[in-house]
């Protein structure tokens, strides 16, 4: 065989290879491509992998839109939260119509919906409900997903658990609020979650907690829901330092600096300590420390008007469950002018939202307080029942504004995993061993 031909030879072989090799290639893909559209496992490998999530919406003021240049809107930044907790970069693509939301979820153009549609037509389309939902009387709207994602589908149904909502609700306060705050920092909710570090003021929340009787850790979620414990945080009413002590606040428990942050947790952890000793009527420790978080955030009249509300309508005025729906009406008619009202309206929403989203903290950090609220909703706001048949009892000074005495007796102050009444559990307790000698090292 001469030269030339072997060469002709060798160079037919190897395009054949590849020729086949691209063959090759390209059934990989299809065959990836096939897995994901067939709902196989890897969906979700694959979505992370490319490291974007494409969302479609319709735009309003509630899902989203554009402002200034920047992205809003409470189901964009749902769907932000979502993204940021696994590194994905969020893409959101507008469409004019319902129908056309739904046609791009099922066709694969998009990973998901984030506009709120009635179940029951994300059903009809062969979608599945995941991730957000809302319930609004008795229409129930969802987020929508192909059901060929069944890894995605797990993933936003484990990100999405009560108090999800509130929590990106309170974020994007104290994201609105941080040009109103001077130096305000936001900073991570847990520095080290590995070691239980919280903070770097950790060591002023202990030493704090130890001297009122209370969880360091409880006043840690109301630090980071007040100011992302921001030393030099100042509100537009003038709230100041990590735990946003007003002025008259701040002089009443000695703060002669607001803005130092171990004397302003000092004086935030006295007030929370007044305050659960004002509900002593409370029977529960888990319902007064609700109660006084309502009160550190809307105040303690509008709380004692919401109870007052909640026992003339037939509920039960101890229980937080019960009060939480009188918060949220006190800024309707006729409830807000109701003769056993005595401290006017108020927002309720926030005070709501504020006592979930401690609670919700105050238990990632290690704490146990139960929840109250339902999932991503807020209870519907009614006409005002009919009275039963009773005298609704009147508000006496002892349930006003007026702060009620520190002492408290042994059954009002539960011994817990941090207090024995009012001091330190002593050093044979190994678990308070490191909270004493913090606390005697701060002094």
């Amino acid at each position: 065989m001469s030269l030339r031909a072997r060469v002709h030879i060798i160079l037919y072989t190897l395009t054949v290879l590849l020729l086949l090799a691209a063959c090759g290639s390209g059934n990989s893909q299809l065959n990836l491509k096939a897995k994901v559209a067939g709902g196989g496992e890897s969906d979700w490998e694959t979505l992370l992998e490319g490291g974007e999530l494409i969302a479609v919406a319709l735009q309003s003021p509630d899902t989203y839109y554009d402002e200034a240049g920047s992205s809003h809107g409470l189901q964009y930044a749902l769907a932000a939260d979502f993204a940021s907790q696994y590194g994905l970069r969020l893409r959101v693509e507008r469409v004019e119509d319902e129908a056309e939301v739904l046609r791009m979820v099922a066709d694969g153009e998009a990973d998901l919906s984030i506009s709120p549609i009635a179940e029951e037509a994300v059903r009809g389309r062969g979608l599945e409900a995941a991730g957000a939902w809302m319930q609004m009387d008795s229409l129930r709207t969802t987020w929508a997903v192909s059901r060929q994602r069944p890894g995605l589908m797990k993933a936003l149904r484990g990100w999405f658990v009560d108090g999800t909502v509130e929590r990106v609700l309170l974020e994007q306060r104290m994201d609105n609020e941080a040009c109103s705050k001077h130096h305000h920092v936001i900073a991570p909710p847990m520095l080290d979650r590995g070691r239980g570090i919280v903070s770097t003021y950790d060591e002023y929340f202990r030493e704090a907690a130890a001297r009122e009787g209370l969880d360091w850790r409880l006043l840690a979620a109301i630090g980071y829901a007040e100011s992302a414990f921001d030393p030099g945080a100042r509100s537009r009413a003038g709230a100041m330092g990590i735990m946003q002590l007003m002025p008259a606040t701040a002089r009443q428990y000695g703060v002669s600096d607001p803005y130092d942050a171990r004397s302003n947790i000092g004086g935030g952890a006295s007030l929370m300590r007044q305050l659960i000793g004002n509900f002593s009527d409370i029977p529960t420790a888990d319902e007064r420390t609700k109660f006084a978080l309502a009160s550190y955030n809307g105040g303690e009249g509008h709380i004692r008007d919401a109870q007052a509300l909640c026992r003339k309508y037939g509920g039960d005025p101890t229980r937080w469950s019960d009060v939480r729906d009188y918060v949220l009406r006190l800024g309707q008619m006729p409830y807000k002018t109701d003769p056993v009202v005595r401290h006017g309206g108020m927002n309720g929403s926030e005070t709501a939202n504020y006592v979930s989203i401690v609670t919700s903290r105050y238990n990632s950090y290690g704490g146990h307080l139960s929840h109250s609220s339902n999932v991503g909703s807020a209870p519907t706001l009614v006409a005002a029942p009919q009275p039963v048949q009773r005298e609704a009892p009147r508000l006496t000074a002892d349930h006003g504004i007026a702060p009620a005495p520190l002492a408290a007796t042994p059954k009002d102050r539960r011994p817990n995993r941090f207090t024995e009444g009012n001091r330190v559990r002593p050093a044979d307790d190994p678990a308070f061993n490191a909270v004493e000698r913090e606390v005697r090292q701060g002094e």
